[in-house]
């Protein structure tokens, strides 16, 4: 069994590899966003120490998390999100390590892939045998967020310059994907990517 990272910024479409990776290939697609969200909720790893630091506000009255409440003060108070992120990434690492060992127990599946918009060289990625850096340029990715979500240029230019960072980090990786001329030429690139694997 392999697991594979996939990475890349916002808007250049992970999705349409993960889901090509899930449905040709019977892989496994672990997002971390999604299960940052489960381990942050009632009976997850980390949502009784979030109590601990969090106020009253930032949970709805049946328990789970007020998500506008909490990036609004996650947003004011970086003091604040340092400490959300040192208790839930070690949990979002720590579930991706059970799973992945737990697929690779079972030894029927070829491919586990874990996806990240955030990439530096550690955490998620030191699961992996291979990261993928799935790309498109700056002006394209706009225009599809822009499109797509609705997002004004002023919040895409945002989003790009707190993720200036990690596009840095991922343009190291061997293994680049350009998904600038559409699926099928996205699609041959991730064959070719396996097949070297």
């Amino acid at each position: 069994m392999k697991v594979i990272g996939i990475t890349g910024g916002i808007g250049a479409g992970k999705s349409t590899a993960l889901k090509y990776l899930e449905e040709k290939y019977g892989a496994l697609i672990l997002e971390t966003d999604e299960i940052a969200k489960e381990v942050m909720e009632p009976g997850g790893r980390c949502y009784e120490d979030l109590k601990k630091i969090l106020p009253e506000e930032a949970f709805m009255p049946e328990g789970g998390l007020d998500r506008e409440v909490l990036a609004g003060l996650m947003y004011k108070d970086k003091a604040l999100t340092g400490k959300i992120n040192s208790l839930v990434h070690p949990a979002v690492g720590g579930y991706l390590e059970e799973k992945v060992e737990k697929e690779r127990q079972k030894k029927d599946r070829r491919y586990v892939i874990i996806e990240s918009a955030l990439y530096d060289g550690t955490g998620f990625a030191l699961l992996c045998d291979e990261v993928w850096n799935i790309d498109v340029s700056s002006k394209e990715r706009k225009r599809r967020l822009m499109e797509s979500r609705g997002y004004s240029a002023e919040k895409v230019d945002s989003i790009f310059k707190s993720q200036a960072y990690y596009d840095e980090k991922r343009l190291s990786l061997k293994v680049q994907i350009d998904n600038g001329s559409g699926p099928e030429q996205l699609y041959a690139q991730v064959d070719k990517a396996l097949a070297a694997l």
